[in-house]
């Protein structure tokens, strides 16, 4: 969402970005998504071990994808979704500045990856931007507690109607 914020400003009515950062020590966040995907390194990422290791991920994989695109399909969104986790943008202040579309930036305050300053920081960087944080919640909140993700969500989407 926020990608497209970017480049292509007046796109969308309202754009979503939940567990999001910007700030990259490459290494470091490399290594926590490696840990995060059950695997050593995205190159030899394997979806048949991260089931095995992350059954109830995977059940929710399955269910928010499954009856559109098949049950196996979380696979390949899986796949494709590490190359795009474990590659850092390097995104600017000025960056964030072309975003003109109303923005929900939404983090967790216990979130392992990004800090909640720098969920704040773009918040305050982007024009129109809304700020909601989920308390006592992790990166993996909307699927381990959809109840904190939905209502605020909602809400954001009913105010872009008009």
């Amino acid at each position: 969402a926020i990608e497209v914020g970017m480049r292509y400003p007046g796109l969308a009515r309202g754009l979503i970005a939940g567990g999001v950062g910007y700030k990259f020590d490459r290494a470091e966040y490399l290594q926590f998504m490696c840990q995060l995907l059950e695997t050593d390194s995205v190159a030899n990422f394997d979806a048949e071990h991260y089931a095995q290791k992350q059954p109830r991920v995977v059940a929710n994989w399955r269910k928010l994808h499954g009856a559109v695109y098949g049950p196996d399909a979380w696979k390949t969104l899986l796949q494709q979704l590490s190359v795009l986790w474990t590659t850092p943008l390097n995104y600017t202040p000025g960056d964030f500045q072309k975003i003109t579309a109303p923005t929900l930036i939404f983090n967790a305050d216990r979130d392992e990856a990004f800090s909640l300053d720098e969920a704040i920081e773009m918040y305050r960087m982007i024009p129109h931007a809304e700020l909601a944080i989920a308390p006592g919640a992790t990166h993996l909140f909307p699927m381990s507690r959809p109840d904190l993700f939905i209502a605020p969500v909602m809400a954001f989407l009913l105010r872009q109607r008009s």
